[in-house]
């Protein structure tokens, strides 16, 4: 209301004084002005939602606003498998009280029935994104417009890493991959990552506060070191450079937890208490109840998607994915109850 009578003004000051070529201008930059303040909210950072941090003015150590789920899509498909959903939702199912955000890099397909189901949750949105807007005037803008990244055999996945890092750095909040299951509320930890194994460091889940130092640490030296050919080097590799800096040499000594700095390096057993190289075991009737006990107590379960993509899972096999998917994401279950298997 207020800009159409500065309008009205301006045009009657204009036509009174004849003053047509500074009024033309001047009117114009008022109108730049208010069409910019108008979507500057919508479409910042190339993103047209708040993920709860950006703008709240905390700092890295504060009190927070209400943190959100992230997970993104980078393979640039339209659609989502229902694995994919039941990562998606078992979030969604324990921490009601939060948002829960899909980020995909192409345009969500309203065929998909995955997508569909999740709409329906409230606190589930499914996002596009434009990661171009979104890496503009970052560190990670001249990496994303590189050679050497077009020219990666691990594009997606190395793209994957740079958002996350990204992301939780502007907004804060809880990364998760697609292929991760959720077994309880996160909502007790803050600034956490979780080793692997001893030795390693994954990067499957993620959670920090906005504006961490960790994080901004991790994409100026991920934009300078970029290693293209190297599948973990820009992930859970960075990760494990970015806490060498700062602990060198304690982290991979044990599998215990431990504080590094203002960081926390949460043991194995918290998000990955199946390691990769006993995938098989979820998949596996023989090693159910052995997998159930050992990720009883567990924050997450992580599915190791590229070994395991190809298991087919039948539906009540009693496998311990069957029955970690019937608990954690039990809509998207009766959808794969129908299908027979996932």
């Amino acid at each position: 209301m207020a800009v159409h009578k500065l309008n009205a003004t301006c045009h009657r000051f204009c036509t009174r004084y004849r003053l047509g070529l500074f009024c033309a201008l001047f009117m114009l930059v008022v109108l730049a002005f208010n069409v910019l303040r108008s979507s500057s909210h919508l479409v910042e950072y190339g993103l047209s939602f708040s993920l709860g941090g950006e703008g709240s003015n905390a700092r890295a150590g504060e009190a927070t606003p209400k943190r959100s789920f992230l997970f993104i899509e980078t393979a640039g498909h339209r659609s989502i498998n229902a694995r994919q959903a039941c990562s998606v939702e078992s979030a969604s199912l324990h921490h009601p009280n939060q948002d829960v955000l899909f980020l995909m890099t192409a345009s969500p397909s309203k065929e998909c029935p995955y997508l569909n189901l999740l709409r329906q949750v409230p606190n589930i949105r499914i996002e596009n994104m434009d990661v171009h807007q979104t890496l503009v005037g970052t560190p990670l803008e001249s990496w994303y417009n590189s050679r050497e990244r077009l020219q990666s055999p691990f594009v997606v996945s190395h793209l994957s890493d740079a958002l996350r890092f990204l992301l939780l750095w502007r907004y804060g909040g809880i990364y998760a991959d697609t292929d991760v299951i959720i077994k309880k509320s996160v909502l007790g930890l803050r600034n956490v990552v979780c080793k692997e194994r001893a030795n390693a460091m994954g990067s499957a889940v993620l959670i920090f506060d906005p504006k961490h130092p960790f994080l901004l640490d991790a994409i100026r030296t991920f934009a300078k070191t970029y290693e293209p050919y190297i599948w973990a080097a820009n992930g859970p590799g960075m990760v494990e450079k970015m806490l060498q800096k700062r602990c060198p040499g304690a982290w991979n000594i044990t599998d215990a937890s431990l504080t590094c700095g203002n960081v926390t390096v949460l043991s194995s057993a918290a998000f990955f208490p199946i390691p990769y190289n006993t995938w098989n075991t979820m998949f596996n009737i023989n090693n159910a109840r052995e997998v159930l006990q050992i990720t009883n107590q567990s924050y997450t379960v992580h599915l190791w998607n590229k070994l395991s993509k190809d298991e087919k899972v039948s539906v009540g096999s009693g496998v311990a994915y069957d029955v970690l998917a019937r608990i954690n994401c039990p809509k998207v279950y009766e959808v794969m109850r129908r299908m027979g298997s996932f």
